[in-house]
């Protein structure tokens, strides 16, 4: 994926680094993967007829990544800290599950069962 290709998305971030691209990729790839939807992520005009609601999704996807776990407030002189323990990939879901919910798959999956003796 390039940066060309991230701007045919309107997604407005910025600036468009590496790590960028590779969030925007993962995203997307996420989509493919956990969606009914069918697209090229190398063709443009598949990226630019991606519904709005993928591209909001991508742009949520993006936020959530760009959450630092760990420490997420400190005070000096009371000597405290509060840690964050959120788990982003329910954060992932809950999002796809608000926006996608026309395209998304179902989380079931089922596995034939087989003979365990020959």
């Amino acid at each position: 994926m390039t940066k060309e290709q991230i701007e045919i998305l309107k997604l407005g971030i910025a600036p468009i680094d590496d790590r960028t691209i590779l969030i925007v990729e993962s995203a997307l790839e996420w989509v493919q993967h956990n969606t009914t939807l069918e697209f090229d992520i190398n063709n443009d005009e598949d990226l630019k007829a991606l519904p709005s609601c993928v591209r909001l999704f991508i742009i949520k996807y993006f936020d959530v990544n760009m959450i630092s776990a760990g420490v997420s407030s400190e005070s000096i002189e009371g000597l405290s800290q509060s840690f964050d323990t959120t788990d982003k990939s329910a954060l992932i879901w809950q999002f796809a599950e608000e926006l996608l919910y026309p395209y998304l798959k179902s989380r079931v999956r089922f596995v034939s069962a087989k003979k365990k003796w020959r």
